[in-house]
């Protein structure tokens, strides 16, 4: 309902439409304080020197040799973000928190206590990345899950000798959703539109979302067949 009052992208707005005057008034809604002039300034070169460039279809970008590593990069880090697990952590929360051994009335709250974990590490990740840098915090985000990963998979075996270890698995589940929310879960998008430049952007946003929800849709439907073998 709020969408139709949200400014287009002033780069859109330019590069696409050639369209100053909304580039600015979307510029002045986006940037309260600052120098906008300076940015319009920017983008038009930036214009400028895409004039003689059309944007690249999905199959030409793919053969593109110059932005070869840029391709490898989001195909690498959009799997990677979805192969985590993660999904399946989402999809079948209550479905783990049961098997852990958590007794039924109390899964409700767990399952919103995991929901408050996932928004205070996602504001972190927020104010955290221009200071550490997308690298350190995708990295130390997928190592964190690794960590918890193996923890469930420990508690999850010797729960049955000792009941406290059901406790641990739903540390470990939070902690998975905590280490993704920090860093995987926002780097790959910002990273797909910092590495290409504008005539590359659309078909590289086309790969990186089509990898992304194709590995969705494999980690939701694989999942329960995993765990019933297990």
């Amino acid at each position: 309902m709020l969408l139709p009052w949200f400014p287009e992208s002033p780069r859109y707005l330019l590069i696409e439409k050639g369209n100053v005057h909304a580039t600015v008034t979307a510029l002045k809604c986006f940037r309260k304080k600052g120098n906008i002039q300076a940015e319009v300034e920017e983008m038009q070169e930036e214009q400028r020197s895409l004039s003689s460039i059309k944007t690249l279809s999905v199959r030409h970008l793919l053969m593109d040799c110059s932005v070869r590593w840029q391709v490898v990069t989001i195909v690498v880090v959009n799997i990677g973000m979805q192969l985590s697990g993660i999904d399946a952590i989402w999809f079948y929360t209550n479905e783990i928190f049961r098997n852990a051994g958590i007794p039924e009335p109390h899964i409700q709250y767990t399952t919103v206590g995991t929901g408050a974990i996932e928004v205070i590490a996602g504001m972190l990740g927020c104010f955290t990345i221009e200071r550490v840098g997308r690298k350190p915090l995708i990295i130390g985000g997928f190592l964190f899950m690794g960590l918890c990963c193996a923890g469930i998979t420990v508690s999850v075996l010797l729960q049955a000798q000792f009941p406290f270890m059901s406790y641990m698995s739903v540390g470990c589940v939070v902690g998975i959703i905590a280490g993704f929310c920090i860093g995987p879960a926002g780097v790959p998008f910002l990273i797909t539109a910092e590495l290409f430049k504008q005539s590359h952007r659309p078909s590289a946003y086309t790969v990186a979302g089509c990898l992304n929800w194709l590995s969705n849709f494999t980690i939701g439907f694989v999942f329960p067949f995993l765990e019933v073998r297990n």
